[in-house]
């Protein structure tokens, strides 16, 4: 059996949704540690670090970081959020293309494939009219079988 082609949708100059969260994620506990660290310590200025009362600092830089982490998520997601939509390019194994040239570029490939099937493969923020666009330039280009993979053969 032939190794069929993949073609990854993903944008290309911008992290997968998962991606930026886990970078929200991490800033907004970073300082929400220093921000309760900087309180303990100007606490422990007068009296032993032991006497410090760390519990009410430590429920507020917590509540403070879930509504830093929401926050801060809804914003990345609107501004980060069309970019695929302005260039539309999609990825033939390590090869940008623009989507309007990706039927003809098919085309060309299929015309040699013995085995006229791709898998697709999308980063969290394609959207299912987007990957149903993107279905229907493969059929048109002789694909004959299309399907959606989590993670291409041989990754982990």
């Amino acid at each position: 059996m032939t190794e069929a082609r993949r073609i990854p949708v993903r944008r290309e100059d911008l992290w997968t949704f998962t991606e930026r969260n886990v970078w929200v994620f991490a800033i907004v506990s970073l300082a929400s540690f220093l921000a309760y660290a900087g309180v303990i310590l100007a606490r422990a200025q007068d009296q032993p670090i032991q006497d410090v009362d760390y519990i009410a600092p430590m429920l507020w830089s917590i509540g403070l970081a879930i509504v830093a982490s929401i926050l801060g998520t809804i914003l990345v997601s609107i501004v980060w959020r069309g970019s695929y939509r302005k260039d539309q390019r999609v990825y033939l194994d390590d090869e940008g293309i623009p989507l309007t040239a990706l039927a003809e570029r098919m085309r060309q490939t299929m015309s040699t494939a013995t085995e006229r099937e791709v898998f697709l493969r999308g980063d969290g923020g394609v959207q299912l009219q987007e990957l149903m666009d993107v279905f229907d330039r493969l059929k048109g280009a002789g694909v004959e079988s299309v399907g959606i993979v989590a993670k291409l053969p041989g990754e982990r």
